[in-house]
């Protein structure tokens, strides 16, 4: 059976591309390097590349907009860096709308209702419920916090293992929390105390009928956007789920190495293409074929 997924150089690519207008973009694993760097390559070496295909998107007026499971804390400072529109956070749960006045944050929590009065945060309020002490319990050795990134967190709480994501879905379920796990991709180079874990996933819990997939949706709406103005980039499953939105769907080659994305990702409505390259390298492949489509 033909591959849905197509390549950036493909007719497809290019006819898509042409009308975009807007890019919701993952950043680990996706625009940033290993290491979460911005000015090199993909190998390590000092490169201005990345940098320099934002700022000729952003010339030609494309919107860029970053969704990541960071915190807004970090979001604070990317935002600035990358000159970009919008960051939101927190896999989806957290929004900043104005680059210029970061203490403006606007939360998702979705069905989660939490006591304002009571805790000063969503993140306060999932951490007093038990949920994620019931998880570290049900797989000892196998989930950790993810420090130091689970830090100064506003929704989300930021862990790190090597769990079947469905198991630990149904568990919060059937224990009556409202709230949901999602899978943020594969880390490198990061020191953990797990056992026996090979692959070692970020994991983000969440409340329920939240992700990022919703807040690509909720800003896609709020700014009047059909599914053809936009396009959607990461590593990730919870990435390969903005698909589901967007008019297409751009899927790293390092993301293609887990079969379960490259299986979700053949099963979108929308167009679906996949670099050649990993990482930042990728990203940049991308932004040449919007930047070719575009002046074409």
């Amino acid at each position: 059976m033909e591959s849905k997924i197509l390549s950036l150089d493909s007719d497809a690519a290019f006819e898509a591309l042409s009308k975009i207008k807007v890019i919701y973009t993952d950043l680990d694993g996706t625009l940033f390097a290993p290491g979460g760097r911005l000015l090199v390559d993909y190998s390590g070496k000092p490169s201005f590349a990345t940098a320099e295909a934002i700022v000729k998107l952003q010339q030609i007026g494309i919107r860029i907009v970053i969704i990541t499971g960071r915190s807004r804390n970090q979001g604070n400072e990317i935002i600035k860096i990358l000159n970009a529109d919008c960051f939101i956070g927190e896999m989806g749960t957290t929004k900043q709308k104005d680059q210029n006045r970061p203490h403006e944050i606007v939360y998702d929590t979705g069905d989660y209702e939490w006591d304002s009065e009571r805790f000063a945060t969503p993140h306060d309020a999932i951490e007093a419920s038990g949920a994620i002490d019931a998880l570290l319990e049900r797989y000892p050795g196998k989930i950790e916090p993810n420090l130091p990134w689970s830090l100064g967190r506003d929704v989300t709480v930021s862990l790190r293992g090597c769990i079947d994501m469905e198991d630990a879905r149904t568990f919060l379920k059937e224990r009556g929390f409202a709230l949901d796990i999602l899978d943020n991709g594969a880390m490198t180079n990061v020191k953990h105390t797990l056992v026996d874990c090979e692959t070692v996933n970020g994991f983000h819990i969440v409340p329920a009928n939240t992700s990022k997939a919703l807040g690509v949706m909720r800003d896609m709406a709020q700014h009047g956007y059909s599914p053809d103005e936009v396009v959607s980039i990461g590593d990730g499953y919870s990435d390969v789920m903005m698909g589901d939105y967007t008019g297409s769907f751009v899927l790293m080659s390092n993301g293609a190495d887990r079969p379960r994305n490259v299986e979700c990702a053949e099963q979108l409505s929308c167009n679906v293409f996949k670099t050649t390259r990993r990482c930042c390298d990728g990203w940049v492949e991308f932004a040449n074929a919007i930047l070719s489509a575009r002046q074409a």
